[in-house]
């Protein structure tokens, strides 16, 4: 299994996190949950900041 920082691997977050947020049992309450490597854990972070924002209550 290769690991890769969020963002780099097959997931589209930008179709999946809109409709998880309007028809998932959470509605807008999402919990993001980073399983990463010391060496991309930072890279995953930032993509998740950027990417995620509106999803994310920091």
């Amino acid at each position: 299994m290769l690991e890769v920082a969020l963002g780099e691997g097959h997931v589209d977050f930008d179709t999946i996190l809109p409709l998880l947020a309007e028809r998932g049992p959470l509605g807008n309450d999402l919990v993001l949950t980073i399983e990463d490597k010391s060496k991309t854990v930072e890279q995953s972070v930032a993509y998740a900041r950027e990417r995620f924002a509106r999803f994310l209550d920091v």
